[in-house]
């Protein structure tokens, strides 16, 4: 086997490690984290607290999960819609 060759099989070795190592910690754990929002956001109902990419703490009124629309109040008499994607997290108490 030539010099050429030797270095060659070295770098498709390297970027194939490189390619697998990056495919690991970026992909995997971003992969993960879409499915357990997914989850979280496919088991929200009426009742639950929640709080949103703005901030604002609500209580969700209702939800059309084909419109992905909800109500949330969030006050005496303050109702208003969103979109399910405005949810941040449900808030714990």
């Amino acid at each position: 086997m030539d010099q050429g060759a030797g270095s060659l099989i070295s770098l498709l070795i390297f970027w194939g490690l490189f390619i697998a190592i990056f495919y690991f910690i970026a992909i995997v754990p971003q992969r993960r984290e879409e499915k357990r929002r997914r989850e979280m956001l496919e088991s929200l109902k009426a009742g639950d607290k929640i709080v949103t990419k703005g901030g604002l703490i609500g209580q969700i009124v209702a939800i059309n999960k084909q419109t992905k629309i909800l109500q949330v109040s969030f006050g005496k008499g303050i109702i208003m819609e969103m979109i399910l994607d405005g949810v941040a997290y449900v808030k714990k108490d």
